[in-house]
Formats: structure tokens, C-alpha cells, sequence
């Protein structure tokens, strides 16, 4: 009887061999944390300190720690500033090998900020961290911020080769002084403020893995760089706001807003309610201030009071476009990024409850290809 001829599963076809594939960079690293630098600031009540220093090479660099500890407070009665204890940092830069920003004079609050809403962790509020403290009536804060490079950690785009000790990423601080922290000092105010930078990178990877098979060496799109810079409005009385960002040519990932009063303390009532988003003559507009927060609550899981730990903060209002792999911001496909162009609209409109200013950190990507980050 005839019939058609068919391969067994499993079986090569005659006349060739198939290849396989190569194996992606996640598969072959392994994370290296470390610790490479520790400063110590003698503190003052308007005394800044800058440290500046390369970052050592190794692999592909993922992000830094940054462990701040406090000492020398004592005799209780102390109060603090709002953004405090993160407002202990005045300062936060970090330059790529050409000397170029990636994170640009952002303050220990923003960074704050970049952390708990940026989608790089499952659960990102450094105040919800082991060992944090605001600092407490003696004064002597404790906490960890976190300087992203990498954008998505399920395949490591976004972390950067960092090989070469002859050309190094910077990494810039300055520490603030007291009258930064607190409105009142402690009986004893403190005296050292010990920093640790930590390294997070992946190791590189081997030629091929321990079967033989070929082993990628560097990450997807391996040319993909994300941004976070800083644009802050001002506004001189209750008014209607047309903001309009300037940073243009990438793709937004994250936008997070943060109203100020001339105090300045941050406010929610101020923030304009509606805020209506143009982009490219589309209006995509948040109709009711309350819901806005109540989704922002549920997209990142911080459902506490307002102000404390686990919960949003007073003023703050997040637009994140990496919303698009399952259900909370962060190891997202690419689909949701808002792509600009040197001739893009995007506008801020609505009107303010106050003088004040409206900062927002800006959080975009660049990429040879935009294929090759997003989804199909």
C-alpha cells in the first residue's frame, strides 16, 4: 500500500545536521554583588561632602547599592524634614564610560522615588526594608537606595558592559547637611554618615555551556540604555499649567510626577485634578484624582496609610508605561513604552491648586531598533 513517507520524532532528516540554537545570556550568568567602596561624611548643620569614583570593572553592571548608616546622634527630641531621612543625599549622578548621564542630578528623595515605583523589584519600597529607620528620636537614619541600569531582569536588557578599568562608569554623591534632615536636631546631633556602594552586575558568561552549546555573550539589544532625568515647572498661583517635556527622541517608560508647595512640601490637593496627558494630539486624560491613586495602589501593592511604609506618598502620582507583562509594573515586554520624536507633543494640562512646582523624573529608553525591545 503506498503511502507518505514521515520522520520519526527525534530523528535528524537525511542530508544535514540541525544546529542549535544558542542559548540566551540569562541562561549562562549568574549575579555578583560587592561591595566596592565605603565613604564616611563627617556631618555638619549646612556642610556638604561630594565623593566621586570610578566603578570598578566586572561583567555587566545591573545597578549600585547605595547603604547609608548614620552615627553619633543621641539625647532624643529630634524631628525631621519630609523627605527625610532619604533627603540625606543631596546629590546622586552617574555617568556611562563617555562621561555621558544616565541618572542626572536626581536627590536621595527621587531616588527614593525610582526605587518604589520604577518596577525593578517585587516589592520596591526601601522603607518596607529590614533595618530601615527614619533615624528615630536620637537621630541616626539607616536605609538603602538603589541606582538602576537594567530595565527588565527576566533577560537582562538594559545592564551594560562594564569590562574595561581604563574607561569606567562614575558614580557621583554629595551628602547633605543637618538642616537637610531635621526641623529639629537631636540633644546630640549626629556626627558620621558611613556609605556603602555595592555593586550589582552579572558575571560574563562562557563561550558555550557545560553541553557545548553556544552561550550568548551579551545582553538582547545590547546598544539599550534607560534614562532618568528631571524636569521641574513652576507655577506662581492657582493657574491652568501647560507643561510641556522637552526630553524627546526615546521612549517613555515611566513618568513620576510629584507636586511642591513654595514651602516647599509636597501636596496632593495642588496636583491638577484632571490631568489631562497630549501626545502626538491625543489626549489621554485621568478624570478623577482619587481613582488615580486608588490604581496606583493596586498596580504596585501599596495599599497602607498614606506617608508610612507600604503606602503611597503625599503629592506623588505615577504614569507608568511598563505595565505590560503580567499584572505590576516592571520585567515588562516593551509594548506599553510611549515612543517621541524630536517633533513630539507631550503636554501637561490642567490647573494647579497653588504656587508651586510640579517635578517630574523621567524615565525613557533608548535603542538602536525599537523591534528589538518590544514585543511583536
Amino acid at each position: 500500500m503506498a503511502g507518505t513517507a514521515t520522520a520519526e520524532k527525534g530523528v535528524k532528516p537525511a542530508g544535514g545536521t540541525q544546529a542549535a540554537p544558542t542559548r540566551r545570556f540569562r541562561a549562562g550568568v549568574q549575579q555578583h554583588i560587592e561591595t566596592y567602596k565605603i565613604y564616611n561624611a563627617t556631618l555638619g548643620a549646612a556642610t556638604t561632602t561630594t565623593f566621586l569614583d570610578d566603578v570598578p570593572s566586572y561583567g555587566f553592571l545591573r545597578g549600585i547599592w547605595i547603604k547609608v548608616l548614620v552615627t553619633g546622634g543621641a539625647g532624643g527630641s529630634a524631628t525631621y524634614e519630609e523627605d527625610a531621612p532619604f533627603s540625606l543625599i543631596q546629590q546622586v549622578q552617574l555617568q556611562d564610560v563617555n562621561s555621558v548621564n544616565i541618572i542626572a542630578v536626581v536627590t536621595g528623595y527621587d531616588l527614593y522615588l525610582i526605587m518604589k515605583y520604577g518596577g525593578y523589584f517585587f516589592s520596591g519600597d526601601p522603607q518596607q526594608a529590614e533595618g530601615f529607620t527614619q533615624g528615630g528620636a536620637n537621630g541616626n537614619p539607616a536605609f538603602v537606595l538603589y541606582v538602576p541600569l537594567e530595565i527588565r531582569n527576566r533577560d537582562s536588557l538594559g545592564a551594560l558592559p562594564n569590562k574595561s578599568s581604563n574607561t569606567a562608569y562614575k558614580l557621583q554623591i554629595i551628602v547633605a547637611g543637618l538642616n537637610d534632615i531635621f526641623i529639629v536636631n537631636p540633644v546630640t546631633p549626629p556626627t558620621n554618615a558611613r556609605i556603602d556602594l555595592i555593586m550589582d552586575a552579572w558575571w560574563e558568561p562562557q563561550d558555550r555551556d557545560l553541553a557545548g552549546r553556544a552561550q550568548a555573550q551579551e545582553p538582547p539589544s545590547p546598544d539599550t540604555v534607560q534614562y532618568w532625568m528631571k524636569a521641574t515647572f513652576t507655577h506662581g498661583g492657582a493657574e491652568p499649567i501647560t507643561d510641556q517635556l522637552k526630553r524627546l527622541g526615546y521612549m517613555y517608560r515611566n513618568l513620576i510626577g510629584t507636586c511642591r508647595t513654595t514651602a516647599p512640601v509636597r501636596s496632593t490637593t495642588n496636583f491638577p485634578n484632571p490631568l489631562t496627558v497630549i501626545y502626538e494630539g491625543q489626549a489621554m486624560t485621568i478624570p478623577d484624582r482619587d481613582l488615580w491613586r486608588w490604581l496606583m495602589g493596586r498596580y504596585f501593592g501599596y495599599t497602607a496609610a498614606v506617608g508610612v511604609a507600604g503606602g503611597l506618598d503625599v503629592g506623588v502620582f505615577v504614569l507608568p508605561f511598563n505595565r505590560d507583562f503580567g499584572l505590576q509594573p516592571g520585567a515588562e515586554v516593551g509594548n506599553g513604552y510611549l515612543p517621541t520624536a524630536s517633533g513630539t507633543r507631550v503636554e501637561f494640562q490642567g490647573n494647579i491648586g497653588a504656587a508651586g512646582t510640579l517635578q517630574w523624573l523621567i524615565n525613557d529608553v533608548s535603542a538602536v531598533d525599537e523591534l528589538d525591545i518590544t514585543g511583536p
